[in-house]
C-alpha cells in the first residue's frame, strides 16, 4: 500500500538493531505478499497479533495493526480490515500524523468498496482528498481520485468516474509517472468497454499497453492485453479477442496472478463461445470459476456463473449469480443476469416473472443513462442495452399490453435527439459560461484545421502515408471536445433540473392529427413488431423477423396487415417511425400489395425520428419573424467564370449550375428571401444567417467522411471573391452546434440522409445534425439526384409550400405527384428522391 514501506524503513533507521518488532512486521509483510492460501494469511495475522498485544513500542504495535488490515484485505475479510485501518487512522490523527492518517483512511475506504459499500467508501475518499491536497501529496491525491472513480462507477455513475480518472491521469502526467498513468488509462479503457464504446476504449488501452511495455511491466501489459480483448469482444471480433487473451494468459500465469489468470480464462471462454465453440467455452468457464472461488473473488464468481448459465440454460447458475451481484451491488451485472432470467422465464411461459425481472433491469439501465452527462456515452450505453427493450416489448406483447409495448418502443428511439431538444427547450444550450464557450470555439478551429490537413492527405497520391499522427491528434481533440461539452452541461443552471419524461401511448396519440396514421416498426429478435396508431387507438401487428426488408422491397403477404389497416382507415398522412436502412428508404415509391399506384399517390409521408423529440419541439418558442435564407450554386474552383482570371485551384466538386434556378424560384415566390449565391454561399454566411431563418435552403454538395463520420460536411464555396481558398466545409460537428429556429431546412444535395447507423438513435448524418440543431423538420434526399432534376423538384415544392400554402409534407406530396405524372420527370429515381423528417406541421 502507499507509503507503507517508507514508514517501516523510517522506523528501522531509528532502531538500534535489526531484531525490532518493526523488522518482524516487515518480514511478515513479505510473507504476506508471497502467500497464496487462506491458511498462510491467517497464520500471519496471528503472528502480527502477538506483536500488537506485546509490550513493544506503540508505533510498532500500530504498524502491526496496519499490516493486519492488509492481511484481512487479502483474505477478503473486509469488515475486520476496515476495523483495523480505522483504529490506525485514529491513532495517526491523535499523533498529528496527517500523512499516516490519510494512508489508513484510504485503505479503510478500499475495504468498504470491496465489501460492496461504495457510498461509505466515497465519504472517506472525500475526507482524504483535502488532507492530501494540503500535504501536497500529489501521488496520494492521484490514488484518492482513483478510489473516488471506483466508488462512483460502482454506484452507477461512470461519467463522474471518468472525471476522477482523468484528474488522476493529469497528475501522473505532471509527475511523469508512467506507471501510474498506464494503470489509470487501463481503467478508463475498461469503463469505455463496459459502456459499449469499444473504439474509444481501444484508444485508451493501446496508450496503456505502450506505456506498460516501455516500463517492461509484464503484469500491467497482460492486463492491458486482456482489456483490449474485452474491447474486441464487445465489437464481436472474436478472433481478435482470442489473440489478445491468448497472449495475456501465460503472462499472468508467469506472474502467479491467480485472479488475473481466472479472468483471462473466463474471457477465453467468451471468445470461444462467440465463435460457436460451446464445449471449449464451458471448460474455460468452469476452470475460471474454480480459480475465482479459490481467490474468493465474488464479482468474478458471478461473471463465470452467468456465462455457464448462458451456455447450459440452467436457472440455478443465474440465481447464484443474481444473489452474488445483489450482495456486491454490481449494477451492470444485475442488468445482465435479470435479462437472462427474464428470457428463461419467457421461454417457459412464466410471463409475469419475466416482466418483473426485465422491468427491474430496464430501471437500472435508465438510471445509469440519466447519470451520464456525455451525449456520446449516453448514446453508446443505450445502444449497447437495446436488446433489453426488445425483450421488454416481447414480454409486454405476451402479457397483452400492446399499448404499453408501443410506448416503450417509441421511448427507445431517438433518445439523443430528444436530449438535444430538451436542452433547447430549457434554455440550457446558451447558458454556459463565456470562458467555456470561448474554449469550445477554439477547439472547433483546431479540429477543423486538423480535419483540413487529413482531407488533403486522404486526397493525395498515397492516402495511407502520413495520416497516422494527425489521426491520433484529431482523436485527442475529439476527446477534449467531449470533455468540454460535459463541462458545459454541468455548468448550466438548468442541468440539475433536467428530467426525461417518458410519453405514454395516449400522449403519443395526442400528437397526431385526425387525418394521420402513425406506423411504428421495431425489429426484434423473434419478430418484427409493428403498430398502427391514430389519434383514437393503437393496434399491434406481428410481422416476420425479415419484414422490414420486405417492406422496403414491397414484397410478400407479410405486409397485408399494415396494408389492410391503411386501406381501412383511409388517412391522408402516413407518419413513419422506423430505423436503420428503412430511414433512407423511398417509401413514396413503395406499392402496397395489390396497389397499382405508389404510396405518394394517396398519402403524404413523414419520417418521425423521435416521438419525445416531436413533443419537445412543439413546446419550444420559435421566432415569430424570419424569412427564407437560401445558399445556392457555391464556387468550387476552376474552371468557373466567376473566379478572377488565373486564380482558384482546380475544383474537387462539380459546379451545381442548375442550383441557381432553385434560388430564382424561391425569390420569385418570396421577394423578401435572402438568396446567397456564388461566393456568398459560404460557411461564414451560413453560420451568421442561419439563426434567424424560418426556412434554410442549402443547394450544395455533401461529403460523407467514412474515416471519421463527424467530419462529414455540407460543401459550400471553396474560394472568396478574390480567388483565395477558404474553408467551405460545414462539418457535422459544427452543424450540431448551430442554434436554429428554422421551421424547415431543405437539403438539396445527394444522399443527405446518409450516415452511420447507431441502434436506438438512427442514421447519424447531416439530416439528423440539423434536427439536433433545432430545425423543426428537414427535407432531404435518400439517393443521388442530378442537379437539374433537384432544381425542378425544389421549384415545385416551394410553389406548393408558399403559393398554395400547403404544409411541408403535403407540399412534398404535391411536388412528387406533379413530377410523377409529368412524362419529362416521371422516372422513380427523380420524383421519389426527397423525403421529409421531423414535424409535418
Amino acid at each position: 500500500m502507499i507509503g507503507w514501506l517508507s514508514l517501516v524503513l523510517t522506523l528501522l533507521a531509528q532502531a538500534p538493531d535489526r531484531t525490532t518488532p518493526a523488522q518482524q512486521v516487515l518480514e511478515l509483510q513479505r510473507q504476506l505478499d508471497r502467500s497464496r492460501t487462506s491458511a498462510e494469511r491467517s497464520a500471519i495475522i496471528e503472528s502480527l497479533e502477538k506483536i500488537r498485544t506485546s509490550s513493544a513500542p506503540e508505533a510498532d504495535r500500530i504498524l502491526a495493526r496496519y499490516s493486519q488490515g492488509r492481511a484481512y484485505l487479502a483474505l477478503a475479510d473486509y469488515e475486520n480490515a476496515g476495523t483495523a485501518f480505522s483504529e490506525v487512522a485514529a491513532y495517526r490523527h491523535a499523533s498529528g500524523d496527517r500523512f499516516g492518517e490519510a494512508l489508513a483512511l484510504h485503505n479503510q475506504a478500499a475495504a468498504l468498496w470491496s465489501a460492496g459499500e461504495p457510498g461509505r467508501a466515497l465519504k472517506i475518499y472525500d475526507e482524504i482528498l483535502p488532507i492530501r491536497q494540503t500535504l501536497r501529496d500529489d501521488a496520494g491525491v492521484a490514488y484518492t481520485q482513483y478510489g473516488i472513480a471506483a466508488a462512483h462507477y460502482s454506484m452507477g455513475q461512470p461519467a463522474i468516474a471518468l472525471e476522477a480518472y482523468r484528474a488522476a491521469a493529469g497528475i501522473w502526467t505532471r509527475l511523469k509517472d508512467n506507471r501510474g498513468l498506464a494503470g489509470t488509462l487501463n481503467s478508463v479503457g475498461l469503463i469505455y468497454v463496459q459502456l459499449g464504446d469499444a473504439k474509444r476504449a481501444e484508444i485508451e488501452l493501446q496508450r496503456s499497453l505502450t506505456l506498460f511495455r516501455s516500463l517492461k511491466d509484464g503484469s500491467g501489459e497482460a492486463y492491458a492485453l486482456n482489456n483490449l480483448g474485452l474491447a474486441a469482444l464487445s465489437s464481436r471480433d472474436y478472433d481478435r479477442a482470442l489473440e489478445f487473451f491468448t497472449k495475456a494468459l501465460p503472462m499472468l500465469q508467469t506472474a502467479r496472478d491467480r485472479r488475473g489468470e481466472s479472468y483471462a480464462l473466463h474471457n477465453l471462454g467468451s471468445a470461444h463461445q462467440g465463435l460457436g465453440r460451446d464445449k471449449q467455452a464451458a471448460n474455460y468457464f468452469e476452470t475460471a470459476l474454480a480459480r475465482k472461488r479459490e481467490s474468493e473473488d465474488r464479482w468474478g464468481e458471478a461473471t463465470s456463473l452467468q456465462a455457464l448459465g448462458e451456455i447450459s440454460g440452467s436457472r440455478h447458475y443465474f440465481e447464484e449469480a443474481l444473489a452474488i451481484r445483489r450482495s456486491v451491488a454490481d449494477r451492470a451485472g444485475l442488468i445482465t443476469t435479470l435479462a437472462s432470467l427474464a428470457r428463461l422465464d419467457l421461454r417457459a411461459g412464466r410471463v409475469r416473472e419475466a416482466k418483473n425481472e426485465i422491468v427491474e433491469a430496464i430501471q437500472l439501465v435508465e438510471t445509469t443513462r440519466d447519470r451520464l452527462v456525455s451525449e456520446d456515452l449516453r448514446a453508446t450505453w443505450f445502444s449497447s442495452q437495446r436488446d433489453l427493450y426488445d425483450l421488454y416489448i416481447e414480454t409486454l406483447i405476451r402479457s397483452g399490453e400492446t399499448e404499453q409495448a408501443f410506448a416503450i418502443a417509441e421511448s427507445a428511439r431517438g433518445r439523443l435527439l430528444a436530449d438535444r431538444l430538451r436542452d433547447i427547450s430549457t434554455g440550457m444550450r446558451g447558458s454556459a459560461p463565456a470562458a467555456l464557450i470561448a474554449q469550445q470555439q477554439m477547439l472547433i478551429r483546431r479540429i477543423n484545421a486538423k480535419a483540413d490537413q487529413l482531407h488533403r492527405l486522404y486526397s493525395g497520391p498515397r492516402p495511407e502515408a502520413g495520416t497516422a499522427l494527425p489521426e491520433r491528434e484529431l482523436r485527442l481533440l475529439w476527446e477534449q471536445q467531449k470533455d468540454l461539452r460535459e463541462a458545459m452541461r454541468r455548468a448550466s443552471p438548468q442541468y440539475r433540473a433536467l428530467v426525461e419524461p417518458d410519453l405514454t401511448a395516449y400522449q403519443i396519440r395526442r400528437l397526431l392529427d385526425r387525418d394521420s396514421l402513425l406506423i411504428a416498426i421495431f425489429p426484434g429478435a423473434e419478430a418484427t413488431h409493428a403498430w398502427t396508431a391514430t389519434r383514437d387507438n393503437v393496434r399491434y401487428h406481428r410481422l416476420p423477423v425479415n419484414a422490414k426488408h420486405q417492406f422496403a422491397a414491397s414484397e410478400g403477404a407479410s405486409l397485408s396487415p399494415l396494408a389492410a389497416e391503411i386501406r381501412r382507415l383511409k388517412p391522408h398522412r402516413l407518419i413513419l417511425a422506423v430505423e436503420g436502412d428503412l430511414e433512407a428508404t423511398s417509401f413514396a415509391a413503395i406499392h402496397l400489395p395489390g396497389d397499382s399506384e405508389p404510396l405518394a399517390a394517396r398519402y403524404s409521408l413523414v419520417f418521425l425520428p423521435s416521438a419525445a423529440g416531436l413533443a419537445l419541439n412543439r413546446s419550444i418558442r420559435r421566432l415569430k419573424s424570419g424569412g427564407i435564407v437560401a445558399l445556392v450554386d457555391p464556387v468550387y474552383g476552376a474552371p468557373d467564370s466567376r473566379l478572377p482570371a488565373g486564380s482558384g485551384g482546380p475544383a474537387q466538386y462539380p459546379r451545381l449550375r442548375f442550383s441557381s434556378a432553385e434560388g430564382q424560384a424561391i425569390a420569385g415566390l418570396s421577394p423578401n428571401a435572402r438568396i446567397l449565391s456564388g461566393f456568398e454561399a459560404n460557411r461564414s454566411f451560413l453560420q451568421q444567417q442561419s439563426k434567424a431563418a424560418a426556412i434554410l435552403h442549402l443547394a450544395a454538395h455533401t461529403e460523407l467522411n467514412r474515416q471519421e463520420p463527424r467530419l462529414s460536411s455540407v460543401v459550400l464555396s471553396q474560394f472568396d471573391s478574390g480567388g483565395k481558398p477558404v474553408d467551405g466545409l460545414l462539418r457535422l460537428h459544427e452543424i450540431y452546434s448551430l442554434e436554429l429556429s428554422a421551421k424547415l431546412v431543405v437539403l438539396s444535395a445527394c444522399r443527405s440522409t446518409d450516415g452511420p447507423w447507431l441502434r436506438g438513435e438512427g442514421l447519424m448524418g447531416i439530416t439528423r445534425g440539423f434536427l439536433h440543431a433545432g430545425a423543426v423538420s428537414v427535407l432531404a434526399t435518400v439517393r443521388d439526384v442530378e442537379d437539374r432534376a433537384a432544381a425542378e423538384m425544389v421549384a415545385r415544392f416551394y410553389a406548393a409550400l408558399l403559393d398554395r400554402k400547403l404544409q411541408p409534407d403535403k407540399a412534398l406530396q404535391w411536388a412528387q405527384n406533379s413530377m410523377r405524372t409529368d412524362p419529362a420527370w416521371s422516372t422513380k429515381d427523380v420524383w421519389s428522391a426527397f423525403a421529409l423528417y421531423g414535424d409535418w406541421r
